[in-house]
């Protein structure tokens, strides 16, 4: 390696290189197949190995494909009209609590009865007594 002073170079692009010597030949052919402006972009062995094993690499299977810009944008925008929807709805339910709260405070019902009356609106029965003060 001293002697062609290869001992100084980065041993990443070393390695680049020694790939690049052992399919040389195929390399060649690759390159004879690429425009001139493709070729002139290639100006470092690392972009060249880069492209030249992109070129002839079979996708995996098994591995689940990348999304794209265009798919991430449009699950984004997805999620988003899901969030619109469920935050309208809490909103409204937000409104249905304030209501009752306000309702509990004019006609100035006991803590019992409150609960009660929340226990009425969430589903739950069994109110009894209570039941003509919730109208």
């Amino acid at each position: 390696m001293q002697r062609y002073k290869l001992d100084d170079t980065d041993s990443g692009d070393r390695t680049q290189l020694f790939q690049m010597m052992e399919a040389l030949p195929q390399i060649t052919e690759w390159r004879g197949r690429l425009t001139l402006t493709e070729r002139l972009k290639l100006n470092h062995p690392n972009a060249v190995m880069r492209k030249f094993k992109a070129a002839f690499e079979v996708p995996d299977p098994s591995k689940p494909a990348k999304p794209g810009l265009r798919d991430s944008v449009a699950e984004l925008s997805e999620e988003n009209m899901q969030l619109k929807v469920q935050n309208a709805q809490l909103r409204a339910h937000v409104a249905e609590v304030e209501a009752t709260v306000e309702r509990v405070v004019e006609r100035g019902i006991s803590v019992t009865e409150t609960l009660l009356w929340v226990a009425h609106d969430v589903g739950l029965t069994g109110y009894g007594r209570f039941k003509h003060r919730l109208q």
